[in-house]
C-alpha cells in the first residue's frame, strides 16, 4: 500500500475538497448539499449564499422559505432544507453546551466504547461543531461518510469516506472485494498506514474523476495500473484470447492445409 499511496501523491492531486466554503459551518452545509449532487454545481448554487448566510444564527433567520429559494436547483431540495435549519439549530444548542462549559459532561453522558468518540478536535468547538463523527452524526443531514469527510479534511483525521469514486477505485485495485461502505472503511484502516490516511479518499475522489473513471477508465495512463487487479486480470484476459487466436491459426495450418492469412482469418471470424 505504500507503493500505491506513492504514486497517487505523484498525480499532484488537491489536497482540498472540491466544494467551496467560507468556514465550518459551510462546509458543513456544503457536504450536506452534495449528496448525490456535482461539488462544482453544488459551490455555483451556495456562491451568493454564503456572502451573507453563512452561520447558524443567520441560516436560522434567513428560514426554510427563504433557503429553499437559494438551493432549489440541487437535487432532494426541499429535504436538505429542512436537514439544514434543525442542524444551524442543533449546533446553536451545542454552542450553548460549550459557553456554559459544560461539553465534557455532555460528551462523558453520550460517550460509547467505539471509535465514533474518538477525539480528532475539541468536544465542541467555537462554532459548535463536534469534533468526533458520533457527535457530527448528531446533526440532521450528516451521516458516516459526511461526518468522516469533515474530520478528515478539517482535522486531518485518519478517517476514511467512502463514496462511489472511493468504492469503485478500492474493488478494481484489490484493497477491498466489499461494497458495503461500512466493511470497505474497515479493510482501508487495516491496510492504509496513518501518515497516508489523510487525503488518501480525497485523491482517490480525483482519480475517479479523471483517471479511474466508472465508464473507459483510462487504464493505459494510470500510474497505479502495476499495482491494479482490475489492469492485470484485464491484461491477462487479452493475452489468454491472443494466445487463443495464435493456436487456431496454428491449427487451421496443420489440420486444414490453409496457409493463406486471409483464408485463415475468414475461418476464425
Amino acid at each position: 500500500m505504500k507503493e500505491l499511496c506513492k504514486k497517487l501523491k505523484e498525480y499532484n492531486y488537491s489536497k482540498k475538497t472540491g466544494l467551496i466554503y467560507v468556514n465550518k459551518f459551510t462546509f458543513l452545509i456544503s457536504i450536506l448539499l452534495s449528496a448525490q449532487s456535482r461539488d462544482d454545481f453544488v459551490n455555483s448554487q451556495t456562491f451568493e449564499l454564503y456572502q451573507i448566510y453563512n452561520s447558524p444564527e443567520k441560516m436560522i433567520e434567513l428560514g426554510l422559505d427563504g433557503l429553499t429559494y437559494f438551493i432549489r436547483r440541487i437535487g432532494l431540495y426541499n429535504n436538505k432544507a429542512k436537514n439544514i435549519i434543525l442542524l444551524s439549530e442543533k449546533i446553536l444548542e451545542l454552542k450553548e453546551i460549550k459557553n456554559s462549559l459544560k461539553e465534557e459532561e455532555w460528551y462523558n453522558s453520550i460517550k460509547q466504547d467505539n471509535e465514533d468518540y474518538c477525539l480528532y478536535g475539541p468536544i465542541i468547538d467555537d462554532e459548535g461543531i463536534p469534533g468526533f463523527r458520533a457527535g457530527l452524526i448528531l446533526l440532521n443531514g450528516i451521516g458516516r461518510k459526511s461526518a468522516n469527510v469533515f474530520l478528515n479534511i478539517e482535522h486531518h483525521a485518519p478517517v476514511f469516506p467512502v463514496d462511489t469514486h472511493v468504492k469503485r477505485i478500492v474493488n478494481r485495485i484489490g484493497i477491498s472485494s466489499s461494497e458495503k461502505p461500512e466493511i470497505i472503511e474497515k479493510d482501508l484502516v487495516k491496510k492504509i498506514d496513518i501518515e497516508d490516511s489523510y487525503n488518501f479518499s480525497n485523491f482517490i475522489v480525483w482519480h475517479g474523476r479523471y483517471v479511474c473513471k466508472a465508464r473507459n477508465p483510462d487504464c493505459e495512463k494510470c500510474l497505479l495500473k502495476k499495482l491494479c487487479n482490475h489492469y492485470i486480470n484485464k491484461i491477462k484476459k487479452w493475452l489468454k484470447t491472443k494466445l487463443s487466436i495464435e493456436r487456431l491459426f496454428i491449427f487451421c495450418h496443420y489440420w486444414f492445409n490453409v496457409k493463406d492469412f486471409k483464408i485463415i482469418t475468414c475461418i476464425i471470424f
